[in-house]
């Protein structure tokens, strides 16, 4: 009987049963708390007491990247990995600087000279204004006094009037002539000479009494005349004002002062915050593609966002003391609970526990990390830790 095969089975057999115990002995939280020793020791807790997670350390108002706008070059950068920044700091200058300069420094000209252009022919358009506004008033004097004289003329002891009489009275002389002339009385008296040198007198004094009215009117309609001319010039004089506002291309050239000072602007890449520069992340001299030129942060206030087993938050609470520790930090970190998230996920972060589960989902919680815990933190951002927070009852 052969006894080699019964016993080459045995031997996995056993092995299997062994692994297996061990492995209903030690369940994943054990595990964990074995990997994680380090944190329960720094928060002086019995390991029951200790709900323990993984997290990463962030600044809190996160990383901002500083990115340049496509199609560019970097020329240079104005600062280091781990300067302080303030809002407005220059940090890196791209190629296109230069030019967009040049281009607003044209632009610049064009519009101080359109400006002047604009205030000159602006005020020779008001000088004509004036002057049409001043002959309008002049005719309306004109005018007024012409009509006056002829009124004058025309009142009773006026030119016009003495006229008149003048006219009359040769008339009813001629009148009284020609009646004389045609009595035989009276005929011997009045030839009729006499009556044709009474017809020249009246026809001259009708001459003269038509030659004043016409005179009069004539000045009344030429003064006239002159107020609708300078009425005329005073309208055109205002159209030129607001023809030489609305063809001035000022509001244009405005518009493109603007727009290069905000290329000229977006050439120098600022910082938008008071923090650090936490990474650099091109060279002077590539394109820019989008991709981050570097990254600032204020570090001045760090937090740990930190993925709680499903299963454990329950026992999780507000202010709650936390540990942190990582193999980047000589010494734990401290801090408490600021907030816990009611959106549950599968975490992102990896358990460096290789008999961890895989399958379980968590809840983000966020840890403030101690102020004077901070600069400690800020040199290992978006670093992984292993958290332990003092648990509440469940």
């Amino acid at each position: 009987m052969n006894i080699k095969a019964p016993i080459r089975w045995i031997l996995p057999a056993v092995l299997a049963l062994a692994f297996f115990g061990c492995r209903r002995e030690s369940s994943p939280s054990s595990s964990q708390e074995l990997l994680q020793l380090p944190v329960i020791a720094a928060l002086n807790a019995p390991p029951g007491t200790v709900v323990l997670a993984q997290g990463q350390l962030e600044p809190a108002a996160g990383v901002i990247p500083i990115v340049a706008p496509v199609g560019d070059r970097l020329e240079s950068i104005d600062v280091d990995e781990g300067s302080p920044v303030t809002v407005g700091k220059e940090l890196a200058t791209l190629a296109g600087a230069a030019l967009r300069q040049a281009e607003l420094a044209v632009a610049e000209t064009q519009l101080a000279e359109g400006k002047l252009q604009s205030t000159a022919q602006l005020a020779t358009a008001k000088a004509k204004l004036e002057v049409a506004r001043i002959g309008v008033t002049k005719n309306e004097m004109q005018l007024t006094e012409a009509r006056a004289t002829l009124q004058r003329a025309s009142a009773e002891g006026g030119e016009l009037d003495l006229l008149q009489r003048k006219a009359a009275l040769a008339t009813e002389k001629l009148n009284q002539l020609r009646v004389a002339a045609a009595e035989p009385d009276s005929r011997r008296l009045v030839n009729e000479s006499v009556v044709q040198q009474q017809e020249l007198v009246v026809e001259a004094a009708l001459a003269e009494l038509d030659a004043a009215q016409r005179n009069g009117q004539s000045a009344v309609e030429a003064a006239s005349l002159l107020v609708e001319a300078s009425k005329a010039e005073l309208n055109a004089a205002e159209l030129q004002i607001e023809s030489t506002s609305a063809l001035a291309p000022l509001g244009s050239l405005e518009k493109k002062v603007d727009l290069l000072r905000l290329q000229v602007s977006s050439s120098k890449l600022k910082s938008p915050i008071n923090g650090v520069v936490v990474a650099i992340d091109m060279a002077p001299g590539q394109p820019t593609t989008g991709m981050p030129v570097m990254r600032l942060a204020d570090t001045s206030k760090m937090i740990c966002r930190v993925e709680v087993p499903l299963a454990e938050i329950a026992r999780v609470s507000l202010q709650a003391p936390v540990k942190m520790v990582a193999s980047g930090l000589s010494e734990p970190l401290s801090g408490k609970v600021a907030s816990i998230s009611n959106i549950i996920g599968p975490p992102r972060l990896p358990n460096p526990n290789p008999m961890a589960q895989v399958d379980w989902r968590s809840a983000l919680i966020i840890v403030e990390i101690d102020p004077q815990d901070a600069p400690r933190a800020a040199k290992i951002i978006q670093g992984q830790v292993d958290v332990g927070i003092l648990a509440g009852k469940e």
